[in-house]
């Protein structure tokens, strides 16, 4: 559906939408390219097409041979529900209704670049209290970033923790494996570091939580996943923080979302 979505209104024909997810799905174009040849992996595919199209979500254009979104799961608030919010002291402007808090998690992952995500991870976490963080600067040429994504420390009573973190913008349908996890533990050896934090847009697979525990009973290294949900939770409004990260939840569980505050969130 994602894929689909980013095409906008214009539509994707079969063959670059297959391309698409497989580049979503297996994270780079060589193996995109080689999934795509294969008829068991396009079967799949277009089965998931099928059913999108069964729940109407996407649409096929028979004259022009492309896929377009239909149901589009946002919408512009009602004059109802624009006094509700500036009753709860959040002003109206740039604030639509979504299907639920996981819409902001695939919004991120639409809209943002890695660096855009990175930036946002730092916001996020200054959220939860870790203070002092920064993008690990990228190398010209490669772009590497010595395998951690950036810095920062927080306070464990009188003593201040060293931090590190690794954003991951992934399609919010796939998982974080266990290589990334012993990637990021790799660079923490290398910088000396005990503390660590993983966030997604996407959710861990078993193994990677196996591999975080071993790391934790057997090796003593603290390392926090951040997946998609938990990434929704933080962003939702607290009442010591009223704005948060541009999500309220109504004691209904009806969810707004404002793209200004979380775009914001990305450019500091």
């Amino acid at each position: 559906m994602l894929c689909v979505s980013e095409a906008g209104s214009d539509g994707v024909d079969t063959k670059n939408l297959n391309y698409r997810v497989a580049e979503q799905v297996f994270g780079n174009q060589a193996h995109a390219e080689n999934a795509v040849k294969v008829k068991e992996i396009t079967d799949h595919f277009h089965k998931l097409r099928v059913k999108l199209s069964k729940n109407g979500q996407i649409g096929f254009n028979k004259e022009q041979k492309v896929w377009y979104p239909k149901n589009l799961k946002a919408r512009d608030l009602t004059k109802k529900e624009e006094r509700f919010l500036n009753a709860k002291g959040l002003d109206a402007p740039g604030w639509i209704s979504i299907k639920d808090k996981l819409e902001a998690v695939r919004w991120l992952h639409r809209e943002f670049s890695d660096d855009e995500f990175e930036q946002f991870c730092c916001a996020l976490l200054e959220h939860s209290e870790v203070r002092n963080l920064k993008v690990t600067e990228k190398r010209k040429g490669s772009g590497a970033d010595g395998g951690l994504d950036g810095f920062g420390e927080y306070s464990l009573g009188d003593e201040t923790i060293p931090i590190a973190f690794e954003a991951k913008r992934h399609s919010p349908a796939s998982q974080i494996g266990s290589d990334i996890c012993q990637k990021l533990v790799g660079a923490m050896m290398q910088n000396n570091i005990k503390h660590g934090f993983i966030i997604t847009t996407a959710t861990f697979s078993e193994r990677s939580q196996e591999a975080i525990r071993e790391y934790r009973e057997n090796h003593d290294y603290q390392i926090e996943l951040i997946d998609q949900d938990r990434m929704a939770e933080i962003m939702i409004c607290k009442k010591d923080s009223p704005h948060g990260f541009g999500l309220h939840r109504t004691d209904k569980d009806f969810i707004y979302m404002n793209r200004g505050i979380l775009k914001h969130a990305a450019s500091k």
